[in-house]
């Protein structure tokens, strides 16, 4: 089971820039949709990248579908490289993009933590 509380706590207790997309995103607006990841967009700054990294760090993200042994480094570095990432935690799934926030006009919305507990049924 997704633990969405867990990783919006766990990216606001690391102080990461970050709205949340996609179908958490859609549940907290009313939308009857099933879903089974976090996906959310984060700010590229040089800081928060580094926030991301070590916030998610302790929980063993590894790409979602790789190989088991495949060689995956999780940083700051990485994240600045890449373009999006589908992980797996020891907690849940979540997706990490580097779209522009600019998304959130077109369709998607921003999550609070309130929102959040609404969804989740805190």
């Amino acid at each position: 089971m997704t633990q969405f509380r867990a990783i919006l706590d766990l990216l606001i207790g690391g102080q990461v820039e970050f709205i949340v997309v996609g179908g958490v995103a859609a549940m907290v607006h009313g939308a009857a949709r099933t879903t089974y990841d976090v996906d959310v967009v984060y700010a590229r700054n040089k800081a928060n990248l580094q926030r991301i990294a070590e916030t998610l760090a302790p929980h063993e993200p590894y790409l979602r579908g790789a190989p088991p042994g495949l060689p995956f480094r999780w940083d700051a570095q990485t994240l600045r490289n890449g373009l999006n990432f589908t992980l797996t935690t020891t907690f849940t799934t979540i997706a990490v993009t580097r779209m522009k926030a600019t998304i959130a006009t077109r369709g998607q919305s921003t999550c609070t933590p309130a929102a959040a507990s609404r969804v989740i049924g805190e």
